[in-house]
């Protein structure tokens, strides 16, 4: 998955200048001081590709045309490290609100995206500018009860093996529906504890071995605590985002490409069960948890 500010989810803007071309391989060229036309593709989460694995994306496109140079460049931050951590075992209690809406999509539906914006701007005749956003949230939503769900699911079904080769129990994640409620069960059950364990290590016990633990408890609280705020502005985010205009972009582009279909990035076609099951968290597991 990809998770990132307002600003990283904008991450793709770019102001191009390039010959037209048409996706039969035909190229008409422009001088280079013709057509400038720029979009802005913004995306949502991006989670593993329907066909790769990327969690760290960098996409370098270069056409060196009379001069000009397009270059490319997405960047995806994995957001995977929560369902590792319940995989794991580990992660037991994190908070998010389950009934809201988390603005998913596949990371191949991305590129899909960029190169269908980029077939289509080459063939306008005049400037524009114009915003595709990415997403799923509005035409096929995907909850964070869902991904829940479908995370017990799988993990109870395929777990993980431990180090002494039992299989690792995962049960539901206590969801804690607002940060201050979150901080407060850290404190009480966690923090205090490590407090009074490192109180009695400096008064009373003073064998290395305490002191190990204290210190591996105290940077696995840290962090806990630092993925939960990493995390705050988008598992409490309650907006929905338009997609109109990459819809619109899909249905021109099958009017106009032969090879439209190849390049899908329609939301409405992902079944979130289907690839969840049978592709993020298998692929998570090959090639993450490996």
């Amino acid at each position: 998955m990809y998770i990132g500010n307002i600003l990283q989810h904008t991450q793709s803007l770019y102001s191009l200048q390039y010959p037209r071309y048409t996706c039969g391989g035909k190229r008409g060229f422009a001088s280079a001081d013709s057509d400038f036309a720029r979009a802005m593709l913004s995306s949502a989460m991006i989670i593993l590709g329907q066909h790769h694995l990327l969690h760290f994306i960098e996409v370098a496109l270069w056409l060196e045309l009379e001069r000009l140079i397009l270059y490319f460049r997405v960047f995806a931050q994995t957001v995977d490290g929560v369902a590792v951590g319940y995989a794991k075992g580990k992660l037991k209690h994190f908070p998010f609100n389950p009934k809201l809406t988390v603005d998913v999509i596949p990371a191949d539906m991305v590129i899909n995206a960029l190169i269908m914006a980029m077939v289509e701007y080459a063939n306008r005749s005049t400037t524009s500018e114009i915003i595709y956003h990415v997403g799923s949230s509005l035409r096929n939503p995907f909850k964070f009860s869902n991904f829940q769900e479908l995370s017990i699911r799988y993990f109870a079904q395929n777990p993980l093996i431990d180090k002494e080769g039992k299989p690792i129990k995962v049960g539901k994640i206590k969801a804690f529906r607002s940060m201050a409620t979150f901080r407060i069960y850290m404190v009480i059950r966690y923090s205090l504890p490590l407090k009074v364990f490192h109180l009695a290590i400096n008064t009373v016990l003073f064998q290395k071995p305490y002191k190990d633990k204290y210190t591996a408890h105290y940077r696995n609280l840290k962090r806990g605590m630092r993925l939960a705020e990493l995390y705050e502005p988008y598992v409490f985010f309650k907006g929905i985002f338009d997609d109109t205009n990459s819809e619109k972009l899909q249905i021109a582009a099958r009017e106009t490409c032969s090879e439209a279909d190849a390049f899908n990035f329609d939301p409405t076609s992902v079944s979130w069960e289907a690839y969840m099951m049978d592709v993020h968290f298998p692929g998570l597991v090959k090639y993450v948890l490996k």
